[in-house]
């Protein structure tokens, strides 16, 4: 009698114990935007910004259009850290061509602790990366050369991020977006822009 109350209680105990750790621990959430103004030059485009490629011949041949901009929130809870709970801003740019090929920014807060901004270009076969720190507001790239400058269709664009895997290129500017990128189809050039 004695030992099946006792299994009961350590029984009653695990369930207790389980439904507890189950629960939102968190009593409030922080929100934390990205606040960074030199990280949101790289991927704050609004709903029908838009850009205009040529290939090397010089014949226009794709123009991609920002189609959504959703601005959300990422719970960073971390396990047993109670009532230390976050809400992380993260932004995704999604734009696509008239074939629906696809290009994707999404930046977000790196984490509560580390104030940095991360920013993501995917493209269907590279990608490239941009790390800004909120602290000096400066940005690091990984993966990438730096370009003083490259010229495209008569503009020269500087502070150029080259990003290069197998045999694929994709080149960022600040406050512009993608001016090349290369893929094993063919060279877009950025021939014009509108950024609303």
């Amino acid at each position: 009698m004695k030992i099946k109350f006792i299994l009961h209680i350590i029984i009653f105990s695990i369930i207790i114990i389980f439904i507890c750790s189950c629960r939102d621990r968190c009593s409030k959430y922080v929100t934390i935007d990205i606040e960074n103004e030199n990280a949101k030059s790289y991927f704050n485009y609004n709903k029908n910004s838009y850009w205009i490629y040529t290939d090397t011949t010089g014949q226009i041949i794709d123009t991609f259009t920002v189609i959504d901009l959703q601005k959300e929130y990422i719970k960073d809870n971390k396990p047993f850290s109670y009532r230390k709970c976050y809400n992380l801003e993260l932004i995704t740019c999604k734009i696509i061509d008239k074939n629906n090929n696809q290009i994707k920014i999404s930046a977000r807060v790196k984490d509560k602790d580390d104030r940095k901004t991360v920013i993501y270009y995917i493209t269907s076969n590279i990608g490239a990366t941009i790390i800004c720190d909120d602290d000096n507001n400066s940005c690091d790239y990984q993966y990438a050369t730096i370009l003083d400058s490259l010229k495209i269709n008569g503009n020269t664009y500087y502070g150029v991020i080259k990003t290069v895997r197998d045999m694929n290129e994709i080149y960022v500017v600040k406050n512009i977006g993608i001016v090349k990128y290369v893929n094993t189809d063919t060279i877009y050039n950025l021939l014009n822009y509108v950024i609303q």
